[in-house]
C-alpha cells in the first residue's frame, strides 16, 4: 500500500526554536535597558515571561494559540509589570521594540536542518507521497515553505490553528492506507495526535519549546535521533 509521510515544519525541517531564544534574550535586553539599575535579575524577568505567557495559553482563543501577537503581548506585559512595581514610567518606545522583537522571529532568514533535503528528495524518489502538517499561521508557514523553497518537495501542506488531529484525520479520509506516518519533535503536537488516530508515527529528538513537551500516550511509535535516518528506516 502507499506509504504516506506527513512531516512537521518547524524544528523538523527547519529550526525555529533558537530563533525564539535568541529573541527572548532581546526582549530581557531590552527590559533591562528601560529598568537601568533598578532591573531584576536575568532568571526573574525569564521566569515572570514565561508565567505570563503559560495564563495567556489558557486565556486566548485555541485558534489564536499560534499567532504571533500572543507571544508578543506577553513579553510587554512583563515590561510594563515590572516598571509598575518599580514605579517607574512606562515607555512606549520600549513597548513597540519589545513587540517588534517577537514579531521579526518569524520573518526570514529561515534555515533548512542539515539532511532534510537529501532525504526527502531520497523519499521521494522512492514514490511516497509527501505532505507537511505545520501548526501556526498560516500565512507565516507558508512563507517559510516558499522561502526556503522546501514546498517543491511536497505533494501539499496542511496548516492547523491549533490541533493537528485535524488535518491528520482529513489525510486518513483522503488516503484509506495503513502506512500513514507522522513525523516531528514534539511528543504533544506531533506524536500524540497521530497516536489518538491509530497512525504510525515518529519521533526526532530535537529541541522544542517547552510548551511542545509531553508524555506520550504510549510507546507505540519510533524514535530517531536524526531526520537522515528515515532513508533506512523506509
Amino acid at each position: 500500500m502507499e506509504k504516506i509521510l506527513c512531516f512537521d515544519l518547524d524544528d523538523t525541517l527547519i529550526d525555529d526554536n533558537y530563533k525564539f531564544e535568541i529573541t527572548f534574550c532581546e526582549c530581557i535586553k531590552a527590559i533591562i535597558n528601560s529598568l537601568e539599575t533598578r532591573s531584576p535579575q536575568i532568571d526573574d524577568i525569564l521566569k515572570r515571561a514565561r508565567e505570563i505567557e503559560n495564563r495567556t495559553w489558557d486565556t486566548w482563543p485555541k485558534e489564536r494559540l499560534y499567532k504571533p501577537e500572543r507571544i508578543a503581548n506577553a513579553w510587554v506585559k512583563t515590561y510594563e509589570s515590572y516598571a509598575k512595581e518599580l514605579k517607574l514610567p512606562i515607555r512606549k518606545h520600549t513597548k513597540n521594540l519589545i513587540e517588534s522583537l517577537v514579531l521579526s522571529n518569524y520573518d526570514p532568514p529561515y534555515f533548512i536542518i542539515p539532511g532534510v533535503i537529501e532525504t526527502i528528495s531520497y523519499l521521494k524518489q522512492k514514490g511516497y507521497r509527501t505532505y507537511v502538517v505545520t501548526l501556526g499561521q498560516s500565512k507565516i508557514q507558508r512563507r517559510k515553505l516558499t522561502v526556503t523553497k522546501l514546498i517543491k518537495y511536497f505533494d501539499d501542506a496542511f496548516y492547523a490553528t491549533h490541533d493537528k488531529r485535524i488535518p491528520l484525520a482529513e489525510i486518513k479520509k483522503r488516503h484509506p492506507s495503513d502506512d500513514i506516518y507522522m513525523i516531528g519533535n514534539s511528543i504533544r503536537t506531533d506524536i500524540n495526535p497521530a497516536l489518538d488516530l491509530n497512525l504510525k508515527a515518529i519521533y526526532i529528538e530535537r529541541g522544542n519549546w517547552h510548551r511542545f513537551k509531553a508524555t506520550p500516550r504510549n510507546n507505540d511509535f519510533t524514535t530517531l535521533e536524526n531526520i537522515t535516518e528515515l532513508a533506512t528506516l523506509f
